[in-house]
């Protein structure tokens, strides 16, 4: 096998494995919680004490059957053991001390875990309490402070009013004087008012004042506490994370996540943010136009950045009827007027693309119309040559027998030299006027047939000519209408 950069420690990719032989493995190496952290230990077999906290199936995560993902924990210090299940369920262990060994190795987020798939691997020390609302009744504002008096590696009870809940996901409780949140992933519904008592592990991350893996009991109501108006966000500091709050401020944005809506806000220069959990899938706060100066109500969360140690406030707000609008502000906002421009760009550019395409197709018609003039031009030139060269007498003549568009060969017989009394009006000849008198009812016979039955039968006629003698021109016809 190659050797692949693990987790925290080197790892080998691909491995090929031939069993050899068996033994007996050897007992883990105690050692303390702080201890897990340091990589002294990494893909050693080490055994420890702590608290179960919770316990889990892993769904298969490392491929075996039955195992379990279970949180211990001692004080602050928490570690991940994955092991089969026990006898009676490790639900049953919860709030006990058990000591147990298995291989140390650590999570893609750098969490300690142990491994293990022995059931001899596990040792069960002080049983936890059956009823977990037995255990010690402690004031609120104690989850922030470990110290004597109290042991914070085993559960732990508070009382409080509900101010803010997030169905199997976690909810604040205020009593004393001070608040906290509770994550928990029982299910049913708290309301704002409800008084309950909930008993779980104090938070390890030390963030703020909270409890992790609780369960909850509801055990009255009362009147909903009013919230603690804030006048300015450079007030805002950890005091005030997870109270119940009022504050002002000027819709910046609006955004909708996966999960929430999300408005971000501005009052005297300071930026901050407020979120509502989608209710039922539908958007609630998308209504509201950017730049309005709206009141809100909720709880505030307030978190510290490590590097810059600048504060930052979100409120979480409970219901749509938590944001109160005070001024709607202008329609023109600069992110309306940003969007006008974006449209305004958009339209030249259709516009700019539009002209240049018109501007070709009209350059490619014209050429075309161009040639098709070219190509009629030399066709008529061409016809007037042949037409005009031609020795067969070649001319137009209407209905009442009026002679135009003559040929050359055709004006040595019609020419100038007709009497007057053959011509019509417009000095042209006239058919039926230099026809001889004795082919007249011939000739409108004939006239009749083309114009009527439109015959095409050739005709002879006798007509007197320019020079005044006569000329036999054998005449064939097509209307032309």
């Amino acid at each position: 096998s190659k050797v692949a950069a693990g987790i925290s420690s080197p790892a080998l990719a691909e491995p090929r494995i031939q069993k050899l032989d068996h033994t007996q493995l050897p007992p883990g190496a105690p050692v303390e919680m702080q201890q897990l952290a340091g990589g002294t230990f990494d893909a050693q077999r080490v055994e420890i004490e702590a608290v179960v906290r919770s316990a889990d199936p892993d769904g298969g995560q490392f491929g075996g059957l039955n195992l379990y993902s279970i949180r211990l924990g001692v004080g602050d210090r928490v570690v991940r053991f994955h092991a089969p299940n026990v006898p009676g369920g490790w639900n049953r262990l919860i709030d006990s001390t058990v000591r147990v060994s298995g291989v140390l190795g650590s999570s893609a987020s750098g969490e300690s875990v142990l491994y293990s798939n022995l059931p001899s691997d596990v040792r069960i020390g002080r049983l936890g309490a059956s009823d977990p609302f037995t255990a010690p009744l402690i004031p609120i504002p104690e989850l922030a402070h470990i110290g004597p008096g109290h042991d914070f590696t085993h559960r732990l009870r508070i009382r409080g009013v509900v101010i803010y809940d997030r169905p199997q996901s976690f909810f604040f409780l205020t009593g004393d004087g001070a608040s906290g949140k509770v994550s928990t992933r029982q299910g049913g519904n708290l309301h704002p008012g409800d008084i309950v008592e909930a008993t779980g592990f104090c938070d390890p991350s030390r963030k703020r004042s909270g409890m992790v893996d609780a369960e909850f009991r509801k055990i009255g109501s009362t009147t909903p506490p009013a919230p603690t108006p804030l006048s300015g966000l450079q007030w805002v500091s950890l005091t005030f994370d997870g109270m119940l709050v009022e504050v002002h401020g000027k819709i910046v944005s609006y955004e909708k996540e996966q999960k929430a809506e999300v408005l971000t806000l501005e009052e005297q220069g300071n930026i901050y943010h407020a979120d509502l959990p989608l209710l039922l899938g539908y958007p609630r706060l998308a209504g509201l136009p950017v730049g309005s100066v709206v009141k809100l109500r909720g709880v505030s969360q307030v978190d510290t950045d490590e590097l810059s140690q600048n504060q930052t406030l979100e409120i979480l707000l409970r219901s749509p009827e938590d944001v109160t609008v005070l001024d709607k502000g202008s329609w023109i906002n600069l992110q309306r007027l940003m969007i006008v421009a974006a449209w305004l760009a958009v339209l030249v550019v259709v516009a700019a693309i539009w002209l240049f395409l018109l501007r070709r197709k009209v350059r490619q018609q014209s050429a075309i119309i161009a040639e098709s003039f070219r190509k009629e031009a030399a066709l008529e030139r061409r016809y007037r040559k042949l037409f005009q060269s031609a020795t067969d007498i070649i001319f137009s003549v209407a209905p009442d027998g009026a002679i135009s568009s003559p040929n050359a060969s055709a004006n040595e017989v019609f020419g100038p030299g007709a009497a007057a009394e053959e011509q019509d009006a417009a000095g042209r000849p006239n058919l039926l006027s230099i026809a001889w008198p004795s082919t007249s009812a011939q000739k409108q016979h004939w006239l009749r047939r083309v114009v009527v039955e439109r015959s095409t039968q050739a005709f002879e006629l006798h007509v007197t000519n320019a020079r005044g003698g006569e000329s036999i021109l054998e005449i064939s016809a097509s209307l032309v209408e």
